[in-house]
């Protein structure tokens, strides 16, 4: 498998052998509402099904690849919930305190 990594400023490509189980986060995708006319022809194109036996698997195949899933929960996040009041020059000195203290920013 190979996926590429949005990193805000740099694209990262990452390469597993298969099978590979790969997670996102929700906001991954944002879904289009498809027209009438792609509604349409979507109901009319061909449903391709494949089975372990058109893989090429075999119940073989599964058994030595066991999977425990220890939690499927996205972690939570803690915000900090700070409030900034005050003259706007004295806040953003404490922001940018603040960001070089929890290692977003370098000093």
């Amino acid at each position: 498998m190979k996926a590429t990594r949005n990193m805000e400023e740099s694209f990262e490509v990452v390469e597993a052998a298969l099978p590979v189980l790969a997670a996102v986060t929700s906001g991954i995708n944002e879904p289009r509402i498809p027209s009438l006319m792609q509604i349409l022809k979507a109901a009319r194109k061909p449903l391709q099904e494949w089975n372990a036996a058109a893989l090429g698997l075999t119940a073989a195949d599964f058994a030595q690849n066991e999977t425990e899933v220890l939690s499927n929960l996205a972690p939570v996040e803690q915000r900090k919930k700070i409030i900034y009041e005050g003259k706007i020059d004295e806040n953003i000195t404490s922001l940018v305190d603040s960001l070089i203290k929890e290692g977003v920013l370098r000093g």
